[in-house]
């Protein structure tokens, strides 16, 4: 049994004001040049954890917008428990449970799922922009009718299992693409 990365939703990240997609096994980004395809892969590594240095850059703005410092972004996901064939089940195998453990795995109408909020803020102590996850305890409609825990790091499975692209360089994409889906999107253990 394998995870599928099933849903993402952007807010405020990069080039992206505003994003909801519901992902399948096979995805394909299309689009020109500087339309934020780059920066959608990076907003995945930033939540799954692959990725952990953020700053200003990291945080939309919206032509002649100034960027004040109590804006931020946030990165939802949500991983689906797959069968061997990569089909959505209501349940994550005993491997996938011991991975994300009892406090990350939630349960709605289509069964189980794995939800992760990544928050990108200005730290005041750090005077950086700084990562914060926590657990997505019921979907909602929207990012801001989603019920979220407080403050939840990664355990080292998690680590180890959901963070497979970590170092990986996004300039070279065209060549990892179909690799990153594999590893990233569908994934299951050996």
């Amino acid at each position: 049994m394998g995870i599928l990365l099933n849903k993402i939703r952007i807010q405020n990240f990069r080039s992206i004001e505003s994003m909801d997609i519901e992902l399948g096994v096979t995805n394909l980004l299309i689009g020109q040049n500087n339309t934020g395809k780059s920066n959608f892969l990076r907003a995945i590594n930033v939540a799954l954890g692959a990725m952990t240095d953020v700053s200003d850059a990291d945080i939309f703005v919206a032509h002649e917008e100034r960027l004040q410092k109590t804006k931020g972004a946030v990165i939802d996901v949500m991983l689906r428990p797959t069968d061997a064939d990569g089909n959505i089940t209501g349940n994550f195998s005993e491997f996938w449970i011991g991975v994300f453990t009892e406090s990350w795995i939630a349960t709605s109408l289509e069964g189980a799922f794995a939800g992760i909020r990544t928050e990108i803020k200005y730290d005041i102590s750090r005077d950086s922009y700084a990562i914060t996850r926590k657990c997505i305890q019921r979907w909602g409609d929207s990012i801001e009718t989603s019920q979220v825990s407080k403050k939840l790091p990664f355990n080292e499975d998690m680590r180890q299992y959901i963070m497979p692209i970590k170092g990986r360089n996004w300039k070279n994409q065209r060549q990892t693409a179909k690799k990153v889906i594999k590893e990233v999107w569908t994934y299951t253990p050996k």
